[in-house]
């Protein structure tokens, strides 16, 4: 969803720091601009490490699209790129997908004695795709993600298999001794209430996997109320 636009975020703020003299810029010099912007802008905070990594996923996924979840960082993005919105953005950016698209109903349109020859081939793929290959992931015995078909029955709701999401987010119970924050000084746990209201952490951000609101950033304050002082 969001791939085209962190992707041309993080080129146009490395091209403002070429124009004011930096030879070869960082990404993480790049997000700090682009984490800057959006502070100021929509009085927003981000990270420049979850910036950078979007980033990175972006770059990683071929087929699948990143989804940005903070709509105040969606839009700092697209008005940083100089459009009033994600809407605006879209309509002056068409993805390659839609442009590959309309070029191959062009081609269907032009060779329309091979029509049925297509969708047989097109159906035959995408069954085949679908019964044999784990594109979907679920949230197991409230403590991680592991990987099935789509379609195939689970306690809790499958979702698109996220490399990023499946590999990093784990529900613990830290104790006081636990690395709240990075060398950086950005959080290394989140958390969210469950189902029944109960407080739980996890180690990345993004949605509670069952109740799927925003994971909140860890704090000092949550640390000593609700960790240390248990």
């Amino acid at each position: 969803m969001h791939n085209n636009l962190i992707l041309k975020a993080f080129e146009k703020a490395g091209e403002d720091e070429k124009n004011k003299g930096v030879k070869t810029p960082s990404n993480t010099s790049v997000a700090k601009i682009l984490s800057d912007f959006i502070d100021e802008k929509e009085n927003f905070s981000i990270g420049e490490r979850r910036l950078r990594d979007y980033h990175n996923l972006a770059l990683k996924s071929e087929d699948e699209d990143i989804n940005i979840t903070q709509q105040k960082v969606v839009l700092g993005l697209c008005k940083y790129l100089g459009y009033r919105d994600y809407q605006h953005f879209l309509k002056e950016n068409p993805s390659e997908k839609n442009i590959n698209n309309s070029n191959l109903v062009a081609v269907i349109r032009k060779n329309k004695t091979t029509i049925g020859s297509i969708i047989i081939v097109v159906l035959m793929t995408y069954f085949g795709y679908d019964l044999t290959k784990k594109d979907c992931m679920t949230w197991v015995e409230n403590s991680h993600y592991e990987r099935l078909k789509c379609g195939e029955e689970s306690e809790v709701k499958s979702i698109k298999y996220n490399k990023l999401i499946f590999d990093n987010l784990k529900r613990i119970d830290p104790d006081c001794n636990y690395p709240f924050f990075k060398a950086d000084g950005s959080e290394n746990l989140w958390y969210g209430k469950s189902a029944k209201g109960e407080l739980e952490f996890f180690t990345y951000y993004g949605l509670h996997p069952v109740t799927g609101k925003t994971l909140d950033p860890i704090t000092q304050y949550m640390i000593d109320k609700y960790i240390c002082n248990r």
